[in-house]
């Protein structure tokens, strides 16, 4: 287990034959991978709420706990920084078997509904005849917008690793069996994973594919080690991105469990008393069982329809697994065979008959969501709103609820989805507004009164929160989440006895919210009753041992009882061994005694961070909240001096997200309107919530008290930039070099404000090398600055940086190799117009290549008509026309969609092996795909399509510049030259963007 990085299982290994059955990476060797780049190969990464988490590198909560049984449970999670929900993920092996259990819980111990997925990713070392088992007929990509048929597609068996060229993922299509993995013929061995499919429905294989810009990946990740698949299992899941929302209060508990399999062949069938492969082969049936634990006296029995034709007690365990075969008479089919394993007492242990193949046709791919005024049904126009809202895409939500409300202004789901999302983003009295309606169509909508109690809260109308939230809890859904807040509630006014019976009432109405117990231990604990305080706080450790909150409850019980100082400096070491002293851990923990109103236990909570045995390392917020807190309690001068701590520790990494931190930086500004970090971090969380205009508000006061604040400035730039404020952007940025002229970020977005100002290219050029230092170490600002040469003609430099600088590729981004192919290609014009044949043939040579230094490969499909045309023509140049004949004779049998740049090259080499005819038929097949995609363009346009006026230009630049090589190649010199300069105008790069590789896959 590596807690340090990301809490993944590092790998596990088989010790009966030493195989790896979860790969054990060697090295940690990060690549650009997922949504935050640092990510590594191996193992099993858990991700929730999203795929590949933001946080999956950095360090977790982590607790070692022994169970009754004697085995030993290492707890992983998080609270995850931007939902403020926890996962958390218990590893256990268990004696007496070769199970790895991974426990899985799901907490949304927010007030809100939070969208979510889970999957967690494993991998395996993918051998040359490496097979997935994955039981089912159909396989569907990303998205479902493609579907294929499993295990043979088009003649192809997808399961082998072997087979499969290019980066892709298959998702197993409402999968109905508990079981898949995988099997290494050369290793003679395999990993199983097993669930119940009805929560753990995800079946997914990912692999980067055997081309070579797949096999890159292994040097990127590892040093010599073998590459590798994925084997992915998704909770409540079966496709990605596929996500659901998750209540307040609510957990989600589920098992998965990874065992290996050894020396029966490729299996069949698994669940947790092992694995099984049943085969018929030459009228001889052939099987195995790879159990997971010991077995004396166990009975396998084989069947052929009614008739018995094999039965033996055996002896097994996993490093002995059993294997048998039986003759069948006759015609044998293999769908007959069934194998039975009975443990000693006759219980059915494992069985298993291959099913029938169905042949289903393969499903029709998921169609795009249609525009909200092409949609007749309020239905739907909120069932797409959703689905926008789950997929991070709030502002095209807003479109299809509001086209609802516009068609009916009482429409209950719509208004309150809308009320939601401005509660989350702290417009609480618009949020009111949006509820109303919704209670006032229908009083009985009990979620739109609990919505409507917690934006009460914030807004400080107590009473009407009360009758809010309990007008909500006669519904069940919203019955537990409502009766806790009002336990809160009752305990932020010491109203004690009313805040116990909400408390349990809240824990009948759901059992498995732990942040219910641990109020209820501190309602205890205040109450006096510190037994049952203990008691409790011990009751949500043994389900829940990542708590940190009933640790802390733990604590005060211990300090409030007069319990000795060496049992309470023990509580308190175990706590912050659980926090680690991380600054959000303890934040959100201080944040749970607020919400009861215990401020002192608050402030404590955080002074033991900032007190004299605190850590260096403090966020500034958790200054700002102990200020705040103390504030509450009324000692002002400690708040005092705590608030003028917050301006002075550092600020990097320090990212506010919570609602909470509204009120407690607005307070600190009241204290100090001149406090810049304040302004500075209020801009931040403001524009979280997509409230840019005040954002800007809020970094323009900063800057002014603070110039030295580059994160600002930038911040400044990048809202002006989307303004369309395009100097005042310029200015920021400016500024933001000046107060540190290393800010790499802000050179990046610099040099693309210069580029929409149209700056000539020569002044952008001298700002890159004038940075040169800062450039040299972001890629992005180099490639810029490669970019700008290769548009001023300056192949030369290009290759300069080109072959020496190590670029870092980021997943499905290998962009910079389009500029090597460029620069190459048009280094060669030059010198091959200046007759010098040999060094343009070099040039054009190096086009064809992949340097290491790029790190890109080539994908499968690549075309290289271009790149092979300027190689005939050089070796024709120089006398080597039978060289020059092969490759044009390559160019010619190239297949390429018609409107394609590339086909213009298989013209040339059609001309140049003399079929003149077939070329013109080529640009004239070019021509008519063209007027097409143009119309298709047209049409697209008409629609009005949200945010496609970027793709829209490249696609008609695209169109153009095609359409000029296809008018010179018919002779038409002057109206291509007038047609490819407009394509220029629209495009300048899109000479690269014609002749682009093929896509990355999946």
């Amino acid at each position: 287990m590596l807690p340090e990085i990301g809490g993944r299982l590092h790998g596990a290994q088989d010790k009966t034959n030493g195989y790896q059955f979860l790969y054990d990476q060697k090295v940690i060797k990060p690549g650009l991978i997922g949504l935050t780049g640092a990510w590594i190969s191996g193992g099993v990464e858990w991700n929730f709420p999203d795929g590949h988490r933001p946080s999956g590198f950095r360090d977790t909560d982590w607790k070692l706990v022994e169970n009754p049984d004697s085995s030993k449970t290492i707890w992983v999670g998080e609270i995850d920084r931007i939902t403020g929900m926890r996962w958390s993920v218990g590893i256990t092996l268990h004696p007496g078997r070769n199970w790895v259990e991974t426990k899985v819980r799901l907490f949304n111990c927010t007030p809100l509904v939070h969208r979510f997925q889970y999957w967690a990713t494993s991998a395996v070392r993918a051998t040359y005849n490496y097979q997935a088992v994955i039981p089912g007929e159909l396989m569907t990509g990303h998205g479902k917008h493609e579907f294929f048929h499993w295990p043979v597609n088009n003649g192809v068996d997808l399961s082998y690793w072997k087979n499969i060229p290019k980066a892709s993922s298959f998702f197993a299509v409402e999968s109905e069996s508990d079981y898949f993995g995988g099997y290494s013929p050369e290793e003679q061995a395999g990993m199983v994973h097993v669930a119940d499919h009805y929560i753990v429905r995800g079946k997914k294989l990912w692999t980067w594919g055997t081309a070579p810009a797949g096999r890159l990946w292994e040097k990127i990740l590892t040093d010599g080690d073998l590459p590798y698949f994925e084997p992915q299992a998704g909770g409540y899941s079966d496709n990605q991105p596929d996500l659901h929302w998750i209540m307040p209060g609510e957990t989600k508990v589920f098992s998965h469990f990874w065992f290996p399999t050894r020396d029966i062949g490729v299996f069949d069938y698994a669940n947790l008393e092992g694995s099984l492969n049943l085969d018929l082969k030459k009228g001889k049936a052939l099987f195995g069982w790879s159990p997971t634990g010991v077995n004396k006296n166990a009975v396998v029995i084989m069947t052929y329809g009614n008739r018995e034709i094999f039965r033996h007690t055996v002896d097994a365990d996993p490093a002995t697994p059993f294997l048998g075969e039986a003759k069948v008479r006759g015609n044998a089919d293999i769908y007959q065979l069934r194998m039975t394993v009975l443990s000693s007492t006759g219980d059915t242990l494992l069985t298993f008959r291959h099913p029938v193949p169905t042949n289903p046709p393969l499903p029709e791919p998921a169609p795009p969501l249609p525009a909200p005024d092409e949609i007749d049904s309020q239905d739907s126009l909120f069932v797409i709103g959703e689905h926008f809202n789950k997929f991070h895409d709030p502002e095209r939500a807003k479109l299809y609820y509001r086209e609802a409300l516009e068609r009916d202004n009482g429409d209950l789901r719509s208004n309150t989805a809308l009320g939601e999302m401005f509660l989350k983003d702290g417009l609480f009295s618009r949020a009111l507004e949006f509820f109303n309606r919704s209670i006032e169509r229908d009083p009985a909508f009990y979620k739109a009164w609990y919505f409507k109690g917690l934006t009460q809260l914030w807004l400080g109308d107590i009473k009407g929160a009360e009758k809010s939230l309990n007008r909500s809890s006669y519904s069940l859904a919203w019955y537990a989440a409502a009766h806790l807040e009002l336990a809160q509630l009752a305990a932020s006014q010491n109203k004690w006895s009313s805040a116990l019976e909400h408390i349990e009432r809240s824990i009948h109405g759901n059992g498995d919210n732990s942040r219910a117990y641990a109020v209820k231990a501190l309602i205890l604990n205040r109450l006096g009753r510190y037994d049952e305080a203990l008691e409790t706080v011990t009751s949500i450790q043994s389900i829940d041992p990542l708590d940190f909150f009933s640790l802390a409850q733990r604590l005060m019980t211990l300090k409030k009882s007069g319990t000795g100082e060496e049992e309470i400096n023990r509580a308190e070491k175990a706590l912050l061994e659980l926090t680690r002293r991380d600054s959000e851990n303890h934040i959100e923990l201080a944040l749970r005694f607020a919400r009861c109103g215990s401020f002192k236990e608050a402030a404590y909570i955080l002074n033991m961070l900032t007190g004299e045995s605190g850590t260096t390392t403090v966020s500034p917020l958790v200054y700002y909240y102990q200020a705040y807190y103390m504030h509450l309690t009324g000692d002002e001068n400690g708040s005092d001096a705590l608030r003028r701590k917050a301006s002075e520790v550092s600020a990097k990494y320090c990212f506010p997200n919570r609602l909470e931190s509204f009120p407690v930086l607005k307070w600190a500004l009241t204290r100090d309107p001149l406090d810049a970090r304040a302004h500075y971090l209020l801009g931040n969380l403001l524009k979280s919530r997509s409230r840019s205009a005040e954002a800007v508000s809020q970094w323009e006061k900063s800057v002014v008290l603070n110039p030295l604040n580059a994160v600002a400035y930038r911040n400044l730039g990048l809202i002006y930039h989307e303004e369309g404020k395009l100097q005042k952007a310029k200015e920021a940025y400016m500024a933001a070099l000046k107060a540190n002229p290393a800010a790499g970020l802000v050179i990046v977005e610099l040099g693309r404000l210069n580029r929409e100002l149209k700056i000539p290219y020569e002044k952008q050029i001298a700002f890159f090398e004038n940075n040169i230092n800062t450039v040299s170490r972001y890629n992005q600002a180099l490639t810029q600055l490669i970019e700008l040469y290769v548009l001023t003609h300056d192949y030369k430099n290009a290759l300069k940086w080109l072959t020496t600088h190590h670029f870092k590729s980021w997943e499905g981004r290998y962009g910079i190799h389009q500029y090597w192919i460029q620069s190459n290609i048009k280094q060669g014009d030059i010198e091959f117009e200046n007759v010098h044949y040999k060094k343009a043939l070099g040039y054009y040579r190096l086009s064809v290549t992949y340097p290491d230094n790029l790190e890109v490969a080539e994908q499968p499909n690549t075309i290289h008509a271009r790149k092979y045309f300027k190689i005939a023509t050089a070796l024709e140049a120089m006398g080597e026309k039978e060289s020059a004949h092969k490759y044009y004779i390559q160019i010619a049998a190239d297949k390429i969609e018609a409107g394609n740049a590339y086909q213009f090259y298989r013209g040339q080499a059609l001309e140049a092996l003399g079929k003149k005819k077939q070329a013109i038929a080529v640009y004239e097949q070019m021509l008519a795909a063209l007027d097409k995609q143009e119309a298709q363009q047209k049409h697209i346009e008409l629609q009005g399509m949200i945010n496609e006026d970027i793709r829209t230009n490249r696609a008609k630049a695209l169109q153009l510049f095609c359409r000029s090589l296809a008018l010179k190649g018919l002779g038409k010199t002057v109206e291509s030259e007038k047609v490819r300069k407009a394509a220029l105008e629209l495009d300048p790069l899109v000479p690269l963007n014609a002749f682009k590789s093929p896509g990355a896959g999946w």
